[in-house]
């Protein structure tokens, strides 16, 4: 017997792309609305993070790399595992 997530879960999925990303959406804002202020910290500790780094790279503290290169290397080493 399905369980009331289940049901819900089959009856979202039965939603038109467009109601989906609807409801998708709605989902995530509870979800931010549940943590409040903790989600304002985060974004206070990310603004902090970029600002950082922004600084780090204009004062040639750090190298950049270009993300074909880094996605090559990724998927060199993907394939190496196997």
């Amino acid at each position: 017997m399905p369980t009331a997530l289940e049901e819900l879960e089959s009856a979202a999925l039965d939603l038109s792309e467009h109601d989906r990303a609807r409801l998708a959406h709605r989902l995530i804002e509870s979800l931010e609305e549940d943590v409040g202020e903790d989600l304002d910290q985060v974004q206070r500790d990310w603004t902090s993070e970029i600002e950082r780094r922004v600084a780090s790279y204009r004062a040639v503290e750090s190298s950049t790399v270009p993300a074909v290169e880094v996605f090559a290397e990724a998927y060199a080493r993907l394939r190496s595992e196997r």
